[in-house]
């Protein structure tokens, strides 16, 4: 069995390349998986048959999601030495990390409605106080035929 690393860099965080290159290991005959770096990058780490390894190498090369744009791919480094995540696990880790996200993003999108709900309430007001306006007008305009009327008789 060998060991490979390499690194995916150019906009590949918060575009679904983990999610990705997960779901593609676990389609794969390798062990492994792919994690954010601080730096920006994504790590994918594999274990398995080397050349299922070049190949899967090679096929992300060429392969993206639809939200990444040109990412770049650094030179595939085998080590015996490097510890490769049970790919199992990992995706449970990735998985909940989404789920995470995804509350956070639900509770922010629940603050921005709530204020949205308070914005339309204010246009709502102003469009009664506008209607009530309309309304004076209206009936002004209804009463200038008579008023003219009026003043041409006098």
């Amino acid at each position: 069995m060998a060991k490979a690393v390499f690194y995916i860099k150019d906009h590949v965080h918060d575009v679904g390349y983990r999610v990705y290159i997960v779901g593609k290991i676990l389609e794969s005959p390798l062990e492994g998986t792919a994690v954010n770096t601080q730096d920006g990058r994504v790590k994918v780490m594999l274990r398995g048959e080397k050349e299922h390894i070049l190949q899967f190498y090679e096929e992300l090369k060429k392969e993206k999601p639809e939200l990444v744009e040109n990412p770049t791919t650094s030179k595939l480094e085998f080590s015996e030495l490097l510890e490769v995540p049970d790919a199992m696990r990992s995706s449970q880790h990735l998985m909940l990390g989404q789920f995470s996200k995804g509350v956070g993003f639900l509770a922010k999108m629940n603050q921005n409605l709530t204020g949205v709900n308070q914005n339309l309430a204010g246009v709502n007001q102003n469009l009664t106080g506008m209607d009530k306006k309309l309304d004076l007008v209206v009936n002004r305009l209804d009463e200038l035929p008579k008023k003219i009327a009026e003043a041409i008789k006098s």
